[in-house]
């Protein structure tokens, strides 16, 4: 199926859902789950973004071999590179800087969900 055609099941009703997936290192399929009207509207214009994180753990989550420094709270390499000190330091920081992230709203944002809410 080309992408004309999925984009006409999806305006026809016909296609509700649309995964976009790769293999990992593992062969497993990794990707997102996205809704046709969602595809149509954004993905089938600028692309979705995949996390490359998902090409570095195995079905556990658990770093794969050659990449431990993925997942610096379990990375052992971290611990014994840095020290248990900084370690826990850095870690720390990481987290406030992600959780002030998850706070902001962006100009972005409030343009394209304000009016969903």
């Amino acid at each position: 199926m080309n992408l004309k055609t999925l984009l006409e099941k999806i305006r026809g009703h016909e296609v509700d859902s649309v995964l976009a997936v790769f293999p990992d290192m593992l062969g497993r399929w990794m990707g997102k789950r996205v809704a046709g009207r969602f595809f149509a509207d954004t993905v089938a214009q600028g692309g979705l973004h995949a996390c490359a994180y998902l090409l570095t753990v195995d079905m556990e989550m658990e770093p794969v071999q050659g990449f431990e420094l993925t997942s610096w709270e379990k990375s052992a390499i971290a611990k014994e590179a840095f020290g248990e000190e900084a370690h826990r330091h850095y870690l720390h920081a990481a987290r406030v800087e992600q959780e002030t992230f998850d706070r902001a709203v962006t100009c972005w944002e409030l343009a394209r969900y304000f009016e969903r809410i």
